[in-house]
């Protein structure tokens, strides 16, 4: 019998190297037509038969096959340029931040290790680009489509219990959320499907199952609860590391732009030929049209599609529905993070409100009015429109009292734990919450995420809490049938005012249990090798750029009649044809950190850097006690100070270690990845452009013309060797991974506790006063266009631009251009003057 069966895999093996010499015999390379799916039996590690074959993924082999060929001694993938041939030496070629000890980033190290290793990473790097394209519409394949089909043996699975409950919900196709209905988290039903189609993806044996049941899910799932599912199961599979998750704008653009940027670019089909230029469509803040209250000044922060980006992310990393040993994030200190991510979402948010001359956030209750009403001005891709709050809205107009009483008491079963100091588990046991990791058991509570110690006393609080506060919510209705608001979605949530408020409120449960916990002393704070003497920045500069998203998903480049230029079906033959969304968003001058030490003893610190306001919106100076919250951590780094005596360490804003550049677009991918085959560049990426970073050209707010007061702050504390332990490689939440292993501190330290100024100033922090600058000159932006329309400076697209706008023309130029409406009516007119 066994010889029988090494027979069948050699045979097997055979006709995979014969298959791909065909292929390439037929000149299937990186231009071709074919994927390397032959539509015969693929052995490889499964032994699935293979009945499918795409043409529009350009060899894309099955890796199932790989290792076997590769022992015989052909290589598949000879179309990309270096594929397979990408040394662990390279790792010298990945940048590192400036000033970093090597010990204590080795493991980020091992994860560049762990990509440049992966051969087959460029595969499964473009398999996801490919399937995420386009995926409201149908996957176009070759006469096999209805083939596709998914796998449901045991065998090929992880944990085949966990996966079950997916093959059982398929029985029962009614329960099923149909294709083109609107998907959201906050709907228990719409949840739970997505939590069973990422078992379905997490747990697949191997890539070659993995990669069938995505090519089903593709065809027949729900488009939006497919994409959640999916990036989630890129984030947290051990062998997708490295693969780029492209930016959502660009997978679901109807959640990052208002009603009218869609309009016009679907009545792009009515132009009969256009030029070989770019089509510029210019997104406004829904305040450019209209304004229901003061929040609205913010618009251009809340609906930051980097900011909104930043905060899907971070809920996808530490989802409450992904826990447990399998995942081992209580090890990343899950429940920490999450508190910590909604503080400083709170801070940063806090200072922008003081650049615009507004107060405290408002507070709120499930029993009176919400005061700030909310238009996102945004339609879902069914045509539906996007709920609107009005002004004064009161949540007692739902009708249901039942799940508002339900709200109170999840509230108060979490403020009782904090009280009494302990939390009862689902057995009715006691933890306590004064031991040291019990900010992390409070963040999981609150969360409700399933390493809670109880997730049936303490509850949904949040999501039901977000439920009733939309306005998108109504009693009983049909769960196929939902038009929820942008806080039911991750990735619209912080567009809404009211979302902050929340954030208060449960900030507030947050501070309550923090005033139990001592304050720290000199002891505590004092580390007595380093003085800081100064804090030296260069200017501190804000301004309003463009930035241009590629809407080509959502239309069809096909109806498009143009001059001297073929557009292929080929999706890479599109990349030089580009329908994009212009956006003005917040952006800064790059600027550097001096600290000045006096250092008695080499020794090797953490560094840490924090802004925060100097005073409130009334001018008044804000004490440190009661202005701890608002102060948002810039950066942390360890540093090896060698030398005894001053030292200047420079740090450049562009280094900082949580922030993240701009996402690539796919196109970009496509291009400077896959066609050149360049590893190094996804290496980078997953660095630089971290899922969970956040976005560097928001580490400062607007600030004013005349420059706006306000606080650096920089303490050294003594680093620690970082422990080897397991760890999620999957999740790097700026550029290193193990950042907040760095020393036993709380994140935030150390104003993560109450202040006793008598005992809270050291020699080793420093405050220092800075001023912000905000450059409103419109010259700024209208600079990088000339006369003609060529684009010169923005960076963005360096060709001639052809703008297609039909917003009304700029009425009176004499005007102070002080917002974006008419930053944005100066640059039009300028534009359209070719």
């Amino acid at each position: 019998m066994k010889s029988l069966v090494v027979l069948a895999f050699c045979l097997a093996s055979a006709a995979a190297v014969l298959d791909s010499v065909w292929d390439q015999l037929h000149g299937y390379g990186v231009g071709g037509a074919r994927t390397g799916w032959t539509g015969g039996r693929l052995m490889g590690d499964t032994g699935l038969d293979d009945d499918v074959h795409f043409s529009k993924y350009r060899n894309l082999y099955d890796v199932g096959t790989v290792d076997t060929v590769d022992k015989l001694g052909w290589g598949l993938h000879t179309g990309y340029p270096g594929i397979g041939k990408v040394g662990l030496k390279t790792v010298d070629d990945v940048r590192t931040v400036d000033n970093m000890d090597k010990k204590y980033v080795k493991y980020d190290d091992d994860v560049k290790l762990k990509i440049l290793g992966d051969k087959h990473l460029l595969l499964k790097q473009k398999f996801i680009l490919d399937v995420l394209m386009d995926v409201h519409k149908p996957l176009h394949v070759d006469d096999v489509t209805h083939n596709v089909h998914i796998v449901e043996e045991e065998i090929y699975y992880k944990n085949f219990d966990k996966v079950i409950d997916f093959f059982r919900l398929l029985k029962n196709k009614n329960v099923i959320l149909p294709r083109g209905t609107v998907f959201t988290v906050t709907n228990k039903l719409h949840r739970n499907q997505m939590k069973l189609l990422f078992h379905l993806f997490y747990y697949s044996k191997d890539f070659i199952v993995f990669q069938k049941n995505v090519l089903w899910a593709r065809q027949f799932i729900n488009e939006e609860l497919f994409v959640h599912a999916l990036i989630a199961a890129v984030l947290h599979r051990d062998d997708m590391v490295g693969v780029k998750v492209p930016a959502l704008y660009e997978i679901l653009p109807y959640k990052f732009h208002t009603s009218m940027t869609i309009d016009k670019a679907l009545k792009l089909k009515d132009i009969t030929v256009v030029d070989k230029k770019d089509l510029v469509i210019f997104n406004k803040y829904t305040k450019d049209y209209m304004t229901m209250n003061d929040e609205g000044k913010l618009a251009y922060l809340m609906e930051d599609i980097g900011w909104n980006l930043y905060h899907y992310f971070m809920y996808m990393d530490f989802a409450s529905w992904i826990g447990g040993k399998d995942f081992n994030l209580f090890k990343e200190r899950r429940g920490e993070k999450y508190l910590y991510f909604i503080q400083q979402i709170l801070a940063r948010y806090n200072l922008e409100r003081l650049s615009n001359g507004l107060g405290h956030i408002k507070d709120i209750s499930l029993w009176d009015y919400i005061k700030t009403g909310y238009n996102p001005m945004m339609v879902y891709k069914n045509g539906l429109p996007v709920t609107v709050r009005k002004n004064y809205y009161d949540i007692r107009e739902t009708g249901d009292y039942f799940l508002m009483k339900r709200v109170d008491d999840y509230a108060r079963r979490i403020r009782d734990a904090i009280d009494q100091g302990y939390s009862i588990t689902i057995d009715g046991g006691k933890v306590d919450l004064k031991r040291s990791d019990a900010i992390d058991i409070l963040g999981n509570m609150i969360q409700w995420n399933i390493d809670s110690v109880n997730k049936r006393y303490y509850g949904s609080l949040i999501i039901d809490f977000v439920k009733l506060l939309g306005g998108g919510y109504v009693k009983n209705v049909d769960d196929f049938k939902l038009t929820p608001s942008v806080v039911d979605h991750y990735e619209t949530a912080l567009r809404d005012p009211v979302i902050y408020q929340l954030y208060k409120k449960i900030m507030k449960m947050v501070y309550m249990f923090k005033d139990y916990l001592p304050t720290y002393t000199k002891t505590d704070l004092l580390f007595d090798a380093v003085h800081v003497d100064n804090i030296r920045t260069t200017k501190l500069i804000t301004y309003f750029d463009l930035f241009d998203v590629d809407l080509r998903t959502m239309i069809n480049l096909d109806s498009l009649k143009t001059k001297d230029v073929h557009l292929g079906d080929d999706r890479v033959g599109k990349m030089d044809k580009l329908v994009v969304a212009r956006h003005m968003r917040l952006n800064h001058k790059p600027f550097t950190i001096n600290i000045d030490l006096t250092v008695d003893r080499p020794e090797k610190v953490v560094i840490r850097t924090f802004l925060g306001p100097k005073f409130d919106a009334d001018g008044k100076i804000l004490k440190i006690k009661y202005n701890r919250d608002n102060f948002v951590e810039l950066d942390k780094f360890t540093y090896d100070l060698t030398t005894v005596g001053k030292v200047t360490i420079k740090r450049d804003s562009r280094d900082f270690v949580y922030t993240v550049k701009d996402r690539t677009s796919i196109m970009d991918i496509y291009k400077l990845v896959l066609l050149n085959g360049d590893v190094n560049k996804l290496v980078d990426m997953h660095v630089d452009e971290a899922n969970c970073g956040f976005p560097d050209r928001l580490v400062l707010p607007k600030g004013w013309v005349g420059g706006m007061p306000m606080q650096l702050f920089v303490i050294v504390t003594k680093a620690k060797d970082v422990v080897k332990r397991d760890f999620d490689h999957t999740i790097i939440c700026g550029k290193r991974t193990l950042i907040n292993e760095v020393d036993d501190f709380s994140l935030g330290f150390p104003f993560d506790r109450r202040i006793d100024e008598t005992e809270f100033y050291t020699k080793n922090m420093l405050f220092k006063d800075v001023l912000i600058f905000h450059d409103d000159d419109t010259n700024l932006v209208l600079n990088a266009l000339d006369v003609g329309g060529t684009v010169k400076d923005v960076g963005v697209l360096p060709r001639t631009v052809g703008v297609w706008d039909t917003h009304d023309t700029f009425a009176d130029t004499r005007n102070t251009l002080t917002d974006t409406t008419n930053i944005m009516d100066m640059m039009r007119m300028k534009m359209t003057m070719v």
